[in-house]
């Protein structure tokens, strides 16, 4: 079985090596690359095969529902779960309505983030 190919967008670049470092034992998991923005996890998935995106809605340039709505219209077969610190209703919803596939809140423990990628 080929393993998850998983694009990490978060603008903190400490919290994407702990996510790295979190995921890096992950059996099916595969770490494709990281992005700072929104732009950038666009300007990615053109070019690159991606499964799933972990995806920050908070981020500098282009914030991460923008992305989700494009990728969703564009690329259908690739998922997004949002990663984010926001557990107010309006942030999810508005995540959802973009057609984020989940919602997972970055206090999640290792288990569980492994699980929703899964």
């Amino acid at each position: 079985m080929n393993p998850i190919r998983l694009l990490i967008a978060d603008d903190h670049r400490m919290l994407l090596e702990g996510i790295k470092t979190q995921l890096r034992d992950a059996e099916n998991i595969s770490i494709v690359g990281q992005a700072l923005n929104g732009a950038e996890v666009i300007s990615f998935v053109e070019k690159e095969s991606v499964n799933i995106i972990l995806m920050d809605i908070t981020m500098p340039v282009m914030d991460g529902i923008e992305p989700t709505a494009y990728i969703v219209k564009h690329f259908p077969s690739i998922k997004v779960i949002m990663f984010s610190m926001h557990d107010e209703h309006l942030f999810i919803s508005k995540s959802l309505r973009a057609g984020a596939s989940g919602y997972v809140l970055k206090n999640t423990n290792k288990e569980e983030l492994i699980c929703t990628i899964n």
